[in-house]
């Protein structure tokens, strides 16, 4: 499925979006929706979705602002922008900015949009590249990413005249990341092809840059052999490369003869297994299941992620946090598209840690800050990258923090994040502070634009939405472990501080 996030302000927009095509059946899910551009880009780097629809007009954010801290964060997927006709300028500067391409809202059609996200996912036969050989060649990225079903593989073989059988069983090879560049795709196909059809008839596909699948038929050569047919042939392989280009290669096979219907699922399996190098480089020939990866991110990392962001917001050192982070990751080895999930998350949770402050991320952490996470070459330069951008981070905020508030409100409000579920009342505060209640008041509104209880709520609702976008507890739980005991009465705060019913922000389970 095509993952789609949509962004505009409108709720009736989004409303309308969810039933102007029939997604599901397009094979597209809808991942998330956002009515501001800030909460846009959070939600983004949680969902990782392929497709983005935003409005250029949002508040808190625009379209274009979040189109570049997208970029920035070094998010990979297309950008549709939604315009009116006295926006065209505005459209200008979105395309400038890194969006794909844009669609007027009086004259959105639904199946034109659907071909439209298709074709910036990579789905459509045009977007699949030029040429029979091409499309052939490109049939593994699109398991990869779960975009072709069975009636489709099924004519795609058919036509194409693939060597792909109703079982088949599977090698995946990658030149190991290095300091010699890969050669470019085609030569490593025809390479591998060339020693691959000297023994058995076999499909090689392309993985991405420097990987092909090798597809056996069940029933031609080595699809009926032996696991140590194959594991002989991955060293046949190595040899060859290893020869020709000097250059080695991790090689991860699949046992087992795999059903047509179920060759999506091993593709991104063994994609995943390949990614093991990134923790260490280890050469040579292995079944896949002596691989252990993790291809979704698990509630562990969304939990150090919220002690990471309660540590950062009263300025505790977060060092041994992002060692526990680390160890997390490389237990679970996750896969590389987690691995850079990840990293665009903790480096939003920093930015806005940094702006809360009243700062900017980039004059702290430099343009590597960002696309340095997604470019490290291995596990060790991404957790020293991560770890240095914290520390910066870190010293940046205690730098603003010592300008802007007085002791007494910074003492105050990280009295209030330690004890946000209970009830506050302001005389606890000022007590805690030991200041005149009503002088407490005009100092902490005149260093905060708001007044203690506003504040209060304002933070029990930021945590409100972060507890029902889990998806962990329900909307009646949540309240009492903020402290409300009505019910009613906290899901009008709540609607009247996002615009939305706490029911809808909800994640469903």
């Amino acid at each position: 499925m095509i993952k789609l996030f949509i962004a505009d302000d409108e709720l009736l927009v989004l409303m309308g979006m969810r039933v102007v095509a029939d997604w599901e059946a397009a094979g597209i899910e809808i991942v998330g929706e956002a009515q501001d551009g800030r909460s846009a880009l959070s939600l983004i780097m949680e969902t990782a979705p392929d497709i983005v629809i935003t409005d250029l007009n949002m508040p808190v954010m625009d379209g274009i602002e979040l189109i570049r801290r997208l970029k920035q964060t070094g998010y990979q997927g297309q950008i549709i922008v939604l315009s009116n006709y006295n926006e065209l300028q505005m459209v200008k500067e979105a395309i400038k900015a890194g969006a794909a391409d844009y669609v007027l809202k009086v004259t959105l059609n639904g199946d034109e949009l659907v071909q439209l996200v298709r074709s910036l996912a990579g789905v459509s036969e045009r977007a699949a590249g030029g040429g029979e050989q091409q499309r052939k060649a490109g049939l593994a990225l699109e398991w990869l990413h779960g975009d072709i079903d069975a009636a489709e593989l099924g004519a795609r073989i058919e036509r194409l005249r693939l060597r792909i059988g109703e079982r088949n069983r599977l090698l995946a090879a990658s030149v190991l990341r290095g300091e010699r560049a890969a050669p470019d795709d085609e030569t490593l196909r025809n390479m591998l092809l060339e020693v691959v059809n000297r023994k058995t008839a076999a499909e090689v596909l392309t993985l991405g840059p420097g990987r092909c699948l090798l597809v056996f038929p069940a029933g031609a050569g080595t699809g009926d052999e032996p696991e140590s047919a194959l594991r002989e042939l991955g060293e046949d392989i190595r040899l060859l490369i290893g020869r020709y280009l000097n250059l080695d290669m991790q090689l991860l096979y699949q046992p087992q003869p795999v059903a047509r219907e179920r060759m999506g699922e091993e593709v991104r399996r063994l994609a995943v297994g390949l990614d093991a190098e990134f923790y260490e480089l280890r050469p040579g020939v292995r079944r896949i299941d002596e691989i252990a990866a993790t291809l979704e991110l698990e509630e562990t990392f969304w939990r150090l992620k919220q002690r990471l962001r309660d540590r950062l917001e009263l300025g505790e050192d977060v060092a041994p946090l992002l060692d526990e982070l680390f160890e997390h990751i490389a237990d679970k080895r996750y896969g590389l598209k987690a691995v850079r999930q990840i990293g665009r998350n903790l480096y939003i949770l920093a930015e806005e840690a940094v702006r809360s402050a009243g700062g900017e991320l980039d004059a702290t952490g430099g343009p590597e800050a960002a696309d340095g996470l997604d470019s490290a070459p291995d596990f060790a330069a991404y957790s020293s990258r991560l770890m240095q951008l914290f520390e910066r981070v870190q010293a940046a905020l205690a730098q603003l923090r010592s300008g802007r508030k007085r002791d007494e409100i910074r003492k105050a409000i990280a009295f209030i994040k330690q004890n946000y579920r209970s009830k506050i009342a302001l005389e606890d505060l000022a007590s805690h502070v030991s200041l005149n209640k009503n002088y407490f008041s005009t100092l902490f509104k005149q260093e905060t634009d708001l007044s203690p209880v506003e504040y209060i709520i304002q933070y029990k609702m930021e945590k409100a939405r972060e507890l029902l976008r889990s998806g962990q507890m329900s909307v009646s739980e949540v309240s009492h472990d903020l402290g409300y005991d009505d019910l009613s009465y906290f899901s009008r705060l709540f609607k009247k501080h996002y615009g939305v019913s706490p029911g809808s922000v909800a994640r469903k389970s």
